[in-house]
């Protein structure tokens, strides 16, 4: 999630640019504002799932544990 220039969080919008360029690669899923996080981090776990499903003992990694946590503490 970018901070904004705008809501007083940077010194101005440089962080929008770097998440367009996140967002062009593909290689990172960027949550806009925090009305999106919950959403992205659904994706994170559905990939990871989906990913350790087809391992031995089809257990959770750990990026699915952290991403449980971080929800608790900032997604209601």
């Amino acid at each position: 999630m970018p901070k904004r220039a705008s809501l007083g969080e940077q010194r101005n919008e440089h962080q929008l640019a770097t998440v367009r360029h996140f967002r062009r690669s593909k290689q990172v899923l960027v949550a806009d504002s925090e009305l999106e996080l919950g959403s992205v981090l659904d994706q994170v776990l559905a990939a990871d799932l989906a990913n350790s499903s087809a391992a031995p003992g089809g257990e959770a990694s750990w990026p699915a544990i952290r991403v449980d946590s971080i929800r608790s503490e900032f997604v209601s």
